[in-house]
């Protein structure tokens, strides 16, 4: 079963959930069919599965906090304004701002994620950061109280190596080091065994810790959610496709158990005493009750997971007032969140800049000594545009905050960029004023 047993959640019911709930994320509903399987291991294939995309939308829920809005990302150290156009560009041509939202969508619901750089191909100018869940990525440590990756100097990755002709994807694992890259027969990645940058380009972001193991255990409730809301209500469909009918019964003629069919169109004849009579094997009520139970279950898990179930639910009672309440619920996971993503930032820069010194021959970008400082935005519906048009006012007034300030956090730009806009905005106003014709003269009688 892939839910999970607390008295034993060893590596393989680890990977097992981990993968699985890579697979809900990515919209494959394979690991519910296979729960289906175990639990009607007679009749599954006359049960239609009724497929839903609930970790898909508590993952777009959760993992939008941070880089829904393109951030503002300042390179502190560097020096010369070309080096950091270049930067930019490199940050653009990789998007780095998508993948790192891809990498929040995991870690809301895996509780961890790893991001690896690596070029194309060999040769490539292209470089790449794959998002991997958890069950892809095994460190190989001296000591289960070594937490921090820096401290490791092995892995190994599972990562797609080829792909058949009829669209089969087979895998294998990559290993890493700080001297060499190579699949686990010791073929090497690209050209040669030697790893180019001197150090692992896998960084990993976690969001808790468990004692002895690396990486922290996957959110299992979400896991058995997801499951028990598939299967749930692909036992109804079945329920009241099959028992919802009249189902005719005529009993005597000594028909074999092995023989019986169920359906509307079929007849039942069962026991000795001729006998003929409709039966329902499920009313009105009990399809209530059991509607009722699921989404009690499913509201329960959404709302420990600080997700209003107005939200995936129901359209339209959500809010702007609840979704105002639900981001203050947030707050303190997205602020650990934050903290994470700033370091895992800092650490991609170095690998991505020591990746493009290597493909170049020759030092391009700075690899030490420069600081990404981020400033985060988020897109707010106005609950109140008026007042809040007037409070951003008095905020500028008061000094509390500038225009600059504001448009930056707004637009989800820097403030450089703020600031620019603000001037482009008054020019274009001081230009409307001057082309307005002046009022007319007032004619004394």
């Amino acid at each position: 079963m892939l839910s999970v047993s607390y008295e034993n959640l060893d590596e393989s019911t680890f990977d097992e959930q981990s993968q699985a709930l890579e697979k809900f994320h990515n919209r494959d509903y394979s690991p519910a069919l296979t729960e289906l399987k175990k639990m009607f291991p007679q009749s599954w294939k006359n049960i239609q599965l009724r497929t839903m995309p609930f970790i898909y939308s508590v993952a777009r829920e959760l993992g939008g906090a941070l880089y829904s809005v393109e951030p503002s990302r300042a390179f502190d150290g560097v020096q010369l304004p070309e080096i950091e156009a270049a930067i930019r560009r490199m940050y653009e041509d990789t998007g780095i701002t998508q993948t790192m939202r891809h990498a929040h969508e995991v870690l809301c619901i895996q509780s961890g994620v790893a991001l690896l750089c690596l070029p194309d191909t060999a040769g490539s100018s292209r470089i790449s950061v794959h998002v991997l869940a958890p069950w892809r990525v095994k460190p190989e440590r001296e000591s289960p109280l070594v937490k921090d990756d820096r401290s490791i100097k092995k892995w190994r990755v599972r990562l797609p190596r080829r792909e058949t002709i009829y669209g089969t994807i087979h895998e294998e694992d990559l290993i890493l080091t700080d001297e060499t890259i190579t699949w686990a027969d010791g073929s090497p990645l690209y050209e040669t065994e030697e790893n180019p940058i001197g150090m692992v380009p896998l960084i990993t972001i976690r969001a808790g810790e468990r004692c002895g193991s690396f990486w922290p255990a996957v959110n299992s409730d979400l896991l058995d959610a997801q499951i028990a809301l598939i299967l749930s209500y692909s036992d109804l469909g079945a329920i009241i496709h099959a028992q919802g009918w009249g189902q005719r019964v005529l009993t005597g003629g000594g028909m074999d158990a092995s023989e019986i069919q169920v359906g509307p169109d079929t007849v039942l004849n069962l026991e000795e005493n001729h006998d003929f009579k409709i039966v329902s094997g499920a009313d009105n009520n009990t399809v209530k009750g059991f509607i009722e139970s699921t989404e009690s279950f499913l509201r329960l898990v959404l709302s420990q997971n600080k997700v209003d179930p107005s939200a995936l639910m129901s359209s339209g009672a959500y809010t702007a007032a609840s979704r105002i309440v639900e981001r203050a619920d947030r707050m303190q996971e997205k602020l650990i969140h934050q903290k994470a993503f700033e370091r895992a930032e800092n650490r991609l820069f170095g690998i991505l800049s020591r990746w493009t010194n290597a493909i170049r021959g020759f030092s391009v970008l700075p690899t030490g000594g420069v600081n990404v400082r981020i400033e985060y935005h988020e897109f707010t519906q106005p609950f109140d545009p008026l007042h809040e048009s007037q409070a951003s006012q008095i905020r500028a007034e008061s000094g509390l905050e500038s225009i600059v300030e504001q448009i930056a956090k707004e637009r989800g730009i820097s403030k450089d960029e703020a600031r620019q806009v603000l001037e482009e905005n008054l020019e274009i106003q001081r230009r409307i004023r001057a082309n307005q014709d002046p009022p007319a003269a007032l004619e004394v009688v």
